[in-house]
Parts: structure tokens; C-alpha cells; sequence
């Protein structure tokens, strides 16, 4: 069992998903000392009484981030695999009805820099929006729109992203295939 699964699993993530992800908007915030993201996930209820969406998090440095909960929810339980660089933290908010929507808001914080930012969709047809923006001196030569299929492939390139004002990258899409989705940078700044 992939160690993604098996933190899933410590936190009773049932085999078929209880909500419908519908989109996911982050905005990130990439520094000398790590990066922060704000993430909203838009979720509708595939059954009455859904009220906690779990959300898992990836680093490939020793510190793993830390999650907070947003205005309309509350931080539940937190479990971690520090071997694989994963956390999973529970979002908890009001009982859902069938077929109801929500929009779940939480903030990540790293305290180490990556050379990448993305999200895992399970399923296909989400949207999905990422704005990255580097602070000054942390910034990026190139960025890359990525793509990989699973835990065990290795991230591809998709195309080239402009830098806007040569701090900024953005993309945004519907209808996306399974598998994780991103932007990775290149060569800071001198």
C-alpha cells in the first residue's frame, strides 16, 4: 500500500469519497523560507451528513507544513508520515445534504522552499486554478505547467508558463485528467 493510502486510511478516508471535488483555487506565495498557499476547494455532498473533507499535503524536505483551517471549518484531527514527507489534516464543517455544495478554505505553510507546487485530482472533471508568485530575489527563470499520473511517475512537463512581471505564473483548467497537476521553476534569481 502507497504511503498517500495508508495515511488515508489513519484517517478513515472510506474507499468511495463522500464528496464530489468540483474545483480547487490556490494561490501560493513562494519565499526564501518556504512557501504559503490559501486553497479553496468547492465539494458537494454524494450523501446526507458529509461534514469533514480531508485534505493530504507532499514535501520533499524534512519539515513537514502545517495546515490551517479557514473561516467556515475547523481543524480535526492531523496525522502525519514524516518518513514519506506527508500530512493529512481533517477539515471539519456543518452537515452537508445530498447534493449540497460547500467551499472549504484552508492555508499550507512549508518552511522549506520546493522547486514545485501542485495539486492531486483522483477523479476527472475538476477545475483547477493555481496563481504562483515568488517574493523578490526568490523568483523563477522559467516555469513549467507539469503533470504526472500517479505517485510512481515522474513529472512531465506540459508547456512553458510566462512569468508575468517576472514574479507571477498562472494557469487554469476544466475538465482535468486524474493524476497531479502543478508548476515547477527553475534557476532563481541572482
Amino acid at each position: 500500500m502507497l504511503p498517500a493510502s495508508r495515511l488515508r486510511a489513519r484517517m478513515d478516508v472510506p474507499a468511495e469519497p463522500e464528496l464530489d471535488v468540483l474545483a480547487v483555487q490556490d494561490e501560493v506565495t513562494v519565499s526564501g523560507a518556504g512557501w504559503v498557499a490559501t486553497t479553496r476547494t468547492v465539494v458537494r455532498a454524494r450523501r446526507s451528513g458529509v461534514a469533514r473533507h480531508v485534505v493530504l499535503n507532499h514535501v520533499r524536505g524534512d519539515a513537514l507544513p502545517e495546515i490551517r483551517a479557514g473561516r467556515d471549518c475547523t481543524l480535526g484531527r492531523v496525522r502525519t508520515d514524516r518518513a514519506a514527507g506527508l500530512v493529512a489534516a481533517e477539515l471539519l464543517f456543518g452537515p452537508l445534504g445530498r447534493g449540497e455544495t460547500f467551499a472549504v478554505k484552508h492555508s499550507t505553510a512549508a518552511t522549506e522552499p520546493e522547486p514545485y507546487y501542485g495539486h492531486w485530482f483522483r477523479t476527472a472533471g475538476q477545475h483547477y486554478e493555481l496563481t504562483l508568485r515568488f517574493e523578490p530575489g526568490t523568483g523563477a527563470r522559467r516555469a513549467y505547467r507539469i503533470w504526472r499520473l500517479d505517485a510512481r511517475s515522474p513529472h512531465r512537463d506540459v508547456v512553458r508558463l510566462r512569468l508575468i512581471d517576472g514574479r507571477l505564473a498562472h494557469f487554469a483548467d476544466f475538465d482535468l485528467s486524474p493524476g497531479f497537476h502543478g508548476i515547477r521553476w527553475t534557476g532563481r534569481e541572482p
